[in-house]
């Protein structure tokens, strides 16, 4: 499944759903994270999720306290479902599995930075699940956003 993983990456890349400087470059190497969720659908993975935990440490580093000092939370590193998918639930159903799983091992607090071409649905999208935007929009619209269980 790894190689269908990274192979949603590369399709989120070519895809162009996040205006450049944010479009990712399609990954050269492995990378670990604490959670990475999949979706599937018979022998084919559909979707994913992925994140890690880190330690707020109160500096300008993302997510540049915005929780206590010290404090520990989960960062979304990304979400993607393959375009023919979209619209059935799928990203909701992932991304509600990981916050229940980070909240079954302690963890309450989250953090991501929304990135899209068209900002307005993706913001829906994560305040439906509890997410609250916080700071000033970047550049393109990029919007920080952050849950406190």
């Amino acid at each position: 499944q790894i190689d269908q993983v990274a192979q949603l990456e590369r399709l989120w890349a070519e895809e162009d759903i996040t205006p450049n400087p944010y479009n990712p470059d399609p990954p050269t190497g492995l990378t670990t994270y604490r959670y990475l969720l999949v979706a599937s659908s018979g022998d084919q993975v559909i979707g994913h999720i992925s994140a890690d935990v880190k330690a707020d440490d109160g500096s300008s580093n993302y997510p540049m306290g915005r929780f206590p000092k010290g404090s520990l939370f989960v960062i979304i590193e990304g979400m993607y479902v393959l375009k023919r998918w979209r619209g059935r639930g799928i990203g909701s159903r992932l991304l509600r599995t990981l916050l229940a799983r980070a909240r079954a091992d302690g963890l309450q607090q989250f953090f991501l930075t929304a990135v899209h071409r068209d900002m307005g649905p993706l913001t829906r999208f994560y305040v439906a699940h509890g997410f609250s935007p916080v700071g000033d929009p970047g550049p393109f619209g990029v919007t920080d956003m952050v849950l406190r269980a």
